[in-house]
Formats: C-alpha cells, sequence, structure tokens
C-alpha cells in the first residue's frame, strides 16, 4: 500500500515538472498557424468543340448550367488538329486553326460578347445555265454520256468557285456606284461597315434529272437589288470566261465600248450641267427663250415706231396746212372792216377740209345744223321775195322769222369757230403725245437693243460649251454605232456552238429568305468568315493569316470588329506586297501595287464559305 501511494505521489510530481515546463517553454514561443493541405491544380478542360453550344451570349458543354471555361478542340477525318479555341467563363478568347496539311492557317483574338445573336435580313436571287449537248456527246453511249457530264459540270464548278470570277464580279460592283449602294446602304443604315467583297456570296447548285444539266447561280445578300445584280453579274462574267478567245476578244470590246459609252455620255450631262451652270450665274436660265422673247419685242416695238413715225408725218402735213389758213383768215380779218358770218364760214371751211378736224367731236353735227339753217334762211328768202315782188331787203329786216334765223346761224357759226378751235388744239396736243411717245418707245427699243447685244455677247462665250458638247454627242453617235455592230457580229453564228448557254437572268426577290437557326460554335469557328458576325463576339485583338505552304499571308489588329492600325499582305513567298492603314471607318492605302491590289479585297477579312 505504501509503494503504491508512493509510486502514485511520484506520478503527481512528474506531471506536475512536466506540464509545468511545457508551459514555460510555450510563453517563449510565437503562436504558429497551421498549415493547410497542399492543393493540386486542375488542369484546363479539355473537350472537342463538337460537345459546345452558344446560349444566348455565353457557351457551354452539353448538358451542363455552369459557362464553360476551358480549350475546345475540332479534328480533321484523318485525327490531324483543324482548330483550337480558348474560352473562359463562356466567353471566346481566341482561335487557332490548322490546314489539312498541319500549317498554320489563321491566329486571332477576340473581346467579349456584344448581343445575343440576331440573325441578319437577307435575300437570295438566282440566274442560271443549262448544258445543250451537241451531236457528238448526244450520240454517246448512255455512261460515256454520264462520264462527259460528270466532267464538264466538275470543270463549270470550278470555274464558278474560281478567284478570277470572283475577282471580276467584285470589280464590276467596284465600278457602279448604284451596284455598291444596293449592297452596302444595309450595312451603314445599321450603322457598320462592310468591304464590298464580303457583303455577298453565291454558290452552285447542279440539276441534270430532265437530261440537260443545269448550273443554277444563287446569290445572297442583305438587299433583293444587291442579290440580283450578284446573280446576273456573276452569270455573265461566268458567260466571258467561257467564250473561246475570239469570242471573248469581242465581249471584251464590247464592254469596253459600254464602258466608253457610259463615260460619254456622262461627259454630255457634264457639260450640259456645266452650261447650265453658267447661264444661271448670267441670269439666263432660258437662253433660247429670252432671245425669242427679246426678238418679238423688237418687231413689236419697231412696228409701233413706225406708225408713230407715219403718223407724226401726216399730223404734221396737217398742222402746215392749219398754220397756212390761219395765216391767210389773220389777213383777211383785217381787211374786214365788219365780222361776217359768211367769211367765217368760208375760211372754216377750209379748216374742215383736214380731215381729223372735219370729223373731230360735235363738228359734223354742228355743220349739219348749220347747213339746216340756211336752207331754212334761203326758204325765208323766197317767200318774201314772191310776196314783196324782189323788194325783201326793208322786209327781212324786220321779219322776225328771218331775224331769229340769223340769230340761230351767228350763234351756230360762233360755235363751229370754237369746235374747230378745239379741234385744232386736239391734234396739236396728239402731236406732242405721239412724239413723247416716239421717244419712249425709242428708249426702250435702245434697251432692247442692249439686251439683244448682250445675249450675242453671251452666246459667243458659250461656244466653247457648246463644242465641247457637240464633240461628246459625236462620241457618243460613234460609240453608239460600233456598239451596234459588234452586238450584231456577236449574234452572228461563229461555228459549233458552246455547250454553256444562259437559260433566265435573276430578278427582284419579292420577300427575304426565311430566318435559320443561329449557327453552333462548331459551324462558326470552322466557317470561312467565322459565320458573317452571326456569334456575340467580335475579333478584338491580334490577327494573323498564312499561306498553305506556311508563310504569312496578313497580319494586323481589330478593335471591337473594326480594323485598327496597319495591316500587311504578304505573297506565297513571305514577302510584303501591300499595306493597308485603318482608322475607325476610315482607311488609306500606305503601299500596294496594283498586281495586289485585287488580292487585298479578297483578302482583307475572311470570306465566306459560300464564295
Amino acid at each position: 500500500m505504501f509503494i503504491a501511494k508512493t509510486y502514485l505521489s511520484g506520478m503527481k510530481i512528474t506531471l506536475f515538472t512536466f506540464s509545468f515546463a511545457f508551459l514555460l517553454w510555450g510563453c517563449g514561443q510565437e503562436e504558429q498557424p497551421p498549415v493547410p493541405a497542399p492543393q493540386v491544380k486542375e488542369p484546363p478542360a479539355r473537350v472537342d468543340l463538337l460537345k459546345l453550344q452558344i446560349r444566348g451570349d455565353l457557351v457551354y458543354l452539353q448538358n451542363t448550367q455552369i459557362p464553360f471555361t476551358g480549350e475546345a478542340k475540332s479534328h480533321y477525318k484523318d485525327g490531324q488538329l483543324r482548330a483550337e479555341a480558348l474560352i473562359k467563363k463562356g466567353e471566346l478568347k481566341s482561335l487557332k486553326r490548322w490546314w489539312p496539311n498541319g500549317a498554320t492557317e489563321l491566329e486571332m483574338d477576340f473581346g467579349k460578347g456584344t448581343a445575343p445573336f440576331r440573325q441578319p435580313e437577307s435575300y437570295e436571287a438566282s440566274s442560271s445555265f443549262v448544258l445543250v449537248p451537241s451531236p457528238a456527246v448526244q450520240n454517246l453511249k448512255s455512261v460515256e454520256r454520264e462520264v462527259h457530264w460528270t466532267a464538264l459540270i466538275a470543270k463549270h464548278t470550278r470555274g464558278f468557285y474560281s478567284e478570277e470570277l470572283r475577282a471580276k464580279v467584285v470589280s464590276r460592283l467596284a465600278e457602279t456606284p448604284r451596284h455598291q449602294a444596293a449592297l452596302l446602304t444595309p450595312y451603314l443604315e445599321e450603322g457598320k461597315n462592310s468591304e464590298l467583297g464580303a457583303s455577298f456570296s453565291y454558290r452552285i447548285e447542279t440539276n441534270a434529272s430532265d437530261g440537260s444539266p443545269r448550273l443554277t447561280i444563287t446569290a445572297r445578300a442583305r438587299s433583293a437589288e444587291g442579290a440580283r445584280i450578284v446573280a446576273n453579274l456573276a452569270q455573265r462574267e461566268y458567260e466571258i470566261l467561257s467564250l473561246s478567245d475570239e469570242k471573248r476578244k469581242l465581249e471584251f470590246a464590247r464592254q469596253t465600248l459600254e464602258s466608253l459609252l457610259t463615260k460619254s455620255i456622262e461627259e454630255e450631262k457634264k457639260v450640259m450641267n456645266e452650261i447650265a451652270g453658267f447661264k444661271n450665274a448670267k441670269g439666263l436660265p432660258y437662253l433660247e427663250d429670252s432671245q425669242k422673247a427679246l426678238e418679238d419685242s423688237k418687231k413689236l416695238f419697231a412696228s409701233e415706231m413706225n406708225g408713230i413715225k407715219l403718223e407724226l408725218i401726216r399730223i404734221r402735213l396737217q398742222l402746215r396746212r392749219i398754220l397756212e389758213i390761219q395765216g391767210r383768215a389773220r389777213t383777211s380779218q383785217k381787211a374786214r372792216s365788219s365780222q361776217d358770218p359768211n367769211q367765217d364760214v368760208a375760211v372754216l371751211k377750209e379748216f374742215w377740209a383736214i380731215d381729223d378736224i372735219a370729223k373731230y367731236r360735235n363738228l359734223p353735227a354742228l355743220r349739219k345744223t348749220l347747213d339746216e339753217l340756211n336752207r331754212e334762211r334761203m326758204t325765208f328768202d323766197d317767200n318774201l321775195l314772191r310776196k314783196h315782188q324782189g323788194n325783201i331787203s326793208a322786209a327781212a329786216q324786220s321779219d322776225p322769222g328771218i331775224i331769229e334765223n340769223a340769230r340761230a346761224i351767228l350763234r351756230q357759226v360762233q360755235a363751229l369757230k370754237e369746235e374747230t378751235t378745239a379741234a385744232v388744239q386736239s391734234l396739236q396736243e396728239k402731236f406732242r403725245q405721239l412724239s413723247s411717245d416716239e421717244k419712249e418707245f425709242a428708249l426702250e427699243l435702245n434697251k432692247l437693243q442692249m439686251e439683244s447685244v448682250r445675249i450675242e455677247t453671251f452666246k459667243e462665250s458659250l461656244l466653247p460649251y457648246k463644242r465641247k458638247l457637240e464633240t461628246a454627242k459625236e462620241n457618243t453617235h460613234e460609240i453608239y454605232k460600233r456598239l451596234n455592230e459588234l452586238k450584231i457580229e456577236q449574234a452572228l453564228p461563229g461555228g459549233q456552238k458552246e455547250g454553256l448557254q444562259k437559260e433566265r437572268v435573276a430578278e427582284l426577290p419579292s420577300s427575304p429568305i426565311p430566318l435559320q437557326r443561329p449557327p453552333s460554335l462548331e459551324e462558326a469557328l470552322l466557317s470561312q468568315n467565322l459565320s458573317g458576325g452571326q456569334t456575340p463576339w467580335l475579333p478584338h485583338g491580334s490577327f494573323r493569316a498564312f499561306h498553305e505552304n506556311g508563310k504569312k499571308k496578313m497580319e494586323g489588329a481589330y478593335q471591337e470588329g473594326r480594323k485598327m492600325g496597319t495591316w500587311v499582305l504578304y505573297d506565297q513567298t513571305g514577302e510584303e506586297v501591300g499595306r493597308k492603314s485603318f482608322e475607325g471607318d476610315e482607311s488609306t492605302v500606305d503601299r500596294q501595287t496594283a498586281a495586289t491590289r485585287t488580292e487585298a479585297e479578297r483578302t482583307s477579312r475572311p470570306q465566306s464559305s459560300d464564295d
């Protein structure tokens, strides 16, 4: 028992001592935080591009609800890597693609999503060719004929999808502002900028079910007119490419003449506008009408002037006669001792011999009354003569009728004198008025003459413009003539017909094509133009494209889908062939050879897979 107690006591002392020593040791050390267990960093997810989906403006893995983060790859059928995309939190960050031979095709970066998918309105229009078999082909066996058609269709298909045809279509579109407007206006209305070569696409479809192969060109654009224009241009340009050398030369000549004709007509319009502007500036917009009106006015004024002059001559002669009569009347009046009505009437009759005075106002009536009074006096005299047997002097002086008649005659003679005086004054006033009118007409005629001189001077200054217009019209006429001759030459038969014949041209589509489903992520990233902006990401950052031989083809940078800075183009050998600088919506060509201009237009952005 004692031994046990002693052992327990010893154990207590030992434990106490150990605890005390541990506390003392702990007081001298800092408190240490717990060390976390090491974590293993998970590698980024790697999935097949086919398993990713676009929902709204983010990317998801099939059957998941969390936006995908990781790498997505796609392979060719032989296992060769085709594309690799980097995605973070559902947003596309970068894309790299390879050619089937393993060489890099392109490398580019993307910005954040801008909006959910919204398919723009598009239109399609179609034109077509039919392959008419020659007698030699018709006589082939069915199998051989099928092989022949297959080879011929393959040849035309390659021709339709050739870079040469596309370059010609783009070139023809660029020549006509109306064509450019039809293709680019829908983009401008949305506040976007698109290059002409990227504003359309076309594809070829074949159909040989009826025994005559048919090649249909279906063009797509953002406007109905644009689709129709592209379909017909592609048909026309391929028809030219497929012609024989001789026919191609004729077609080239026809196109050249049509281009010259357009320029000549534009030159005519330009000169006509210059003439119209010159006329407006001189205040003579209707020169011919103004000149005709001026000539009519001059003729009218000249006729009036001639009439006034003739009338003045006539009246001047009458005034001279009046002056002569007045002179004789004053001489006769001085010779007479008393006033004699008969003498006054004799003088007045001289005035009445002047036609203007004889017809003046009341003179005809007064003269008629005087004649009646004289006949009445003669009647009184006859009666007195019979009554007094020839001695009527004393009787006449006392006869009341005769006395009243004499008084009436005096009053009438006085009235005639006053009226004749008024007639003379009226004639004089008429002479003065006509003289004043002659001066006024002379002034106006002088103004018209000055205006006529001004118009003649103006017509002389128009002569250079008219000569230019005549030259332009002559050129237009000659081009029309040569073009018609060329069209007749083309229409004439020239040996065996080509198998390819134009069947129909494109018509204006009445409605847009039905909306299609948004592209899958794989379709979007593997398409030649990255689905033409149909995905909610815009190129943002660096961009590099390569030829199939691995040489660099193009490099530059995007900012929110727009090209920025300097873009450089390279040929198959890697040598620089052109540069283009971009600032916002505008671009300026720094250095670009004519031989590579078409290539620059074609490669300035990814083309549609339909091209």
